[in-house]
């Protein structure tokens, strides 16, 4: 008959084998929180994520295409600049896409992307070809917080005879929008009668000019009352604008001088971006994008003032 000792002895025995068989499994969210963790760390190593099982594709598949660069022009090594807005690989991806970049189609191919990008959240429209019509309606209807775009040409279908004292904005189409890029300002509109209505945009905080004049500074922060971080964008090759602050009005590309109004804890005068793709999808990709940094610039003025 055999011991106690040798019965606990062949129990532990066909446990270690037991364990060894079926090792335990980890809690589904602590198991989904390590391949995502993995993914975002080490985004080379995706592609032999995702043939790990199949619950391990669908955890993973989101972060491979958060991002979605879709241009002609832009030679990035992603089927997106060239794979069909109508097949099925395109809509299975773009349902994914949260940071989705535009450039150089037609509006209507524009708004078909739009329309597949349903998780959208952050959307650069640049140099489309024809009326942006079918666009404006998508950017209300989609949850994006984050825009980048030439605004005189994304409203301009709806006053075709715009003048430099017509309010540039439409107020229902950019409700939502916390985060605007406004890119290629030209002299005529860089004056607060045409971008008066950015004081009616209730979530707008973070607001970005392409070129701007101290009295167009002096207005926007005045009127706009949530607004905690405005940049200007200056020319690389520019030098500093020694303007004054006693009504200056004129157009600039150059740096202003930090005297005046630029001493304002909001304003944060940066470099403008020579390569505007590269420059966005480093933004989307790295650990800080440019409105990170100026809320760090910000934050040390505030300190220091």
């Amino acid at each position: 008959m055999p011991s106690v000792e040798s019965k606990i002895s062949t129990v532990a025995a066909a446990s270690r084998a037991e364990v060894r068989r079926s090792p335990p499994e980890l809690p589904n969210e602590l198991e989904r929180e390590i391949f995502e963790t993995t993914a975002i760390a080490h985004p080379e190593s995706t592609t032999k994520l995702i043939l790990v099982s199949r619950k391990v594709k669908e955890w993973v598949e989101p972060i491979i295409y958060d991002i979605l660069i879709y241009s002609p022009t832009y030679n990035r090594p992603s089927f997106c600049g060239d794979c069909p807005v109508d097949s099925p690989l395109f809509k299975k991806v773009a349902r994914y896409a949260k940071n989705v970049c535009i450039q150089g189609v037609p509006s209507l191919t524009a708004a078909m992307i739009m329309q597949h990008c349903h998780n959208m959240t952050n959307l650069a429209l640049w140099s489309l070809a024809g009326s942006h019509q079918p666009i404006v309606p998508l950017i209300s209807s989609l949850p994006i917080q984050r825009l980048s775009v030439n605004v005189r040409e994304l409203f301009q279908h709806a006053n075709p005879e715009i003048g430099s004292l017509t309010p540039v904005l439409d107020i229902p189409a950019l409700t939502n929008i916390t985060h605007l890029e406004i890119i290629s300002v030209t002299r005529t509109f860089c004056h607060w009668e045409a971008w008066k209505n950015l004081a009616f945009l209730p979530c707008l905080t973070h607001l970005a000019i392409d070129y701007s004049t101290r009295r167009i500074t002096r207005d926007i922060l005045d009127n706009c009352r949530h607004l905690v971080i405005l940049v200007l964008y200056f020319a690389v090759d520019g030098e500093v604008d020694g303007d004054s602050d006693d009504g200056d009005n004129e157009y600039s590309s150059t740096k202003h001088a930090d005297t005046g109004i630029m001493t304002d804890s909001r304003v944060v005068q940066m470099e403008e971006n020579v390569d505007d793709m590269r420059a966005w999808e480093m933004d989307v990709e790295g650990p800080e994008d440019f409105w990170k940094k100026a809320e760090r610039i910000s934050d040390k003025k505030r300190i220091k003032q």
